[in-house]
């Protein structure tokens, strides 16, 4: 019997190493939609804390509370709430990105996720309790709109291998943004109503007989501490996701907030593996982009130093208000364009540290859409590459009918088949 060879024309990596779906964001991320959308989020994020600063913070709050101070600076900022040399802003000359750039992806989850973490502890005052309550309201409100943007985009690049427009994607999210919105918001809205019962018997504990009172009932408060615990670990695991299953099917933001939840729950493993790989993944590439954006600053201030002809950092500390030993000598210099020139120069490099942040927020939620499709394929056996594109929602009107003679109804022709010339019959003689 004669045996025929086997030649192997296509190898399918996405079924025999599914997690290479991970690896694929990097390219996703880079490309310019999805870093273009990220960078206008990260740019315009700081203007919603500014207002809500202007409300609630006062003048003395940053010398009462140095912690909460520190908080409210770094949300002025684009960048530095994600990594930042120096915080406080204590040494001027640290202009490039540094410090603690090595956080990677989780420092996006922590930074997007500290309003709602904020309210679980308690504030000096109702005032700040406000502020984390408006921030969460406005981080919920301006990344469901550009994070659904680039999920989207990344969906489709994971699963199509199609390059989606800044115009596409935009269109997408303000088509999408209402369930969006209430996909991250519908958790929060159940823990509130879930905890009025508490509240109320936190209240009566204030009497010896609302005490024994709620003693007796306090099965009842474990339960609904159940069910509100369910509820935020399910919300902070799975938020991230909660765009993706709204991006990638035709659902409601129910639905796919339900989704979410069952891929949690469900596997468990598979969800914590998934996560961990992105992280590891995501690290390892943020470094390369970190690194190169703070050697991009330091290498520019290193190259005008060996002409500058002294020693440019003292200069610089100078313009920033620090007048140090060289008091007598900054009073020979013009002091505004001085400022100025620093001043644009931080301009600069903080346009480079935003690009850099940009980057890791577009990879984040690149990373987000692939942890969705693996876990909706173990779950609910959907092939990777299988999400509802816009063309399926068009709908096709039936052609026209027309009854012929016989009472009959049939498709009207697209072109009268009836010669085109007069009618000559008898009866119209």
């Amino acid at each position: 019997m004669e045996e025929r060879g086997l030649t192997v024309q296509r190898i399918a990596w996405s079924e025999l190493n599914p997690f290479a779906l991970i690896l694929r964001t990097l390219p996703v991320a880079a490309s310019f939609t999805v870093w273009s959308l990220a960078f206008i989020g990260v740019l315009l994020g700081p203007a919603g804390w500014l207002f809500l600063e202007v409300i609630f913070v006062g003048a003395t709050d940053h010398q009462e509370n140095p912690e909460f101070g520190v908080s409210v600076a770094l949300h002025r900022s684009p960048y530095r709430g994600i990594f930042d040399a120096d915080p406080l802003g204590t040494d001027p000359n640290e202009m490039a990105v540094a410090g603690g750039w090595s956080t990677g992806p989780w420092a996006v989850a922590m930074w997007t996720t500290e309003p709602f973490r904020q309210l679980f502890r308690k504030q000096s005052s109702w005032r700040h309790t406000a502020y984390w309550m408006g921030g969460g309201l406005w981080m919920l409100t301006w990344w469901s709109f550009i994070g659904c943007g680039i999920v989207r985009a990344s969906l489709v690049r994971l699963a199509r291998d199609e390059v989606l427009g800044v115009d596409e994607a935009a269109e997408f999210a303000f088509k999408k943004y209402r369930h969006a919105w209430l996909a991250w918001a519908l958790p929060w809205i159940a823990i509130a109503v879930l905890i009025v019962p508490n509240w109320i018997g936190g209240w009566l504990m204030r009497g010896d007989v609302g005490l024994a009172l709620v003693g007796v009932l306090w099965i009842f408060v474990l339960l609904i501490g159940i069910g509100v615990t369910l509820l935020l670990v399910g919300w902070f695991l799975g938020w991230p996701m909660a765009l993706a299953a709204i991006s990638a099917d035709r659902i409601s933001a129910v639905d796919g907030l339900a989704r979410v939840y069952s891929f949690i729950f469900q596997r468990p493993v598979n969800c914590v593996c998934y996560t961990g790989l992105a992280l590891a993944f995501g690290w390892l590439c943020w470094q390369g982009v970190a690194i190169l954006a703070s050697s991009t600053t330091r290498v520019a201030l290193w190259s005008t130093s060996w002409s500058h002809g002294e020693r440019l950092e003292s200069r610089i500390n100078t313009g920033n208000g620090d007048m140090g030993a060289d008091a007598a000598a900054v009073d020979q210099r013009p002091a505004f364009w001085l400022g100025f020139g620093v001043s644009a120069m931080r301009f600069w490099n903080g346009a480079i540290s935003a690009l850099a942040v940009a980057f890791l927020y577009g990879h984040f939620w690149a990373l987000a859409s692939a942890v969705f499709l693996l876990l909706r394929r173990d779950v609910d056996q959907v092939e990777l590459d299988e999400i509802y594109m816009s063309d399926d929602e068009q709908v096709y009107p039936l052609p026209p009918l027309v009854t012929d003679e016989r009472g009959i109804p049939t498709i009207r022709p697209l072109v009268d088949d009836a010669p085109n010339h007069p009618d000559t019959s008898p009866h119209n003689e």
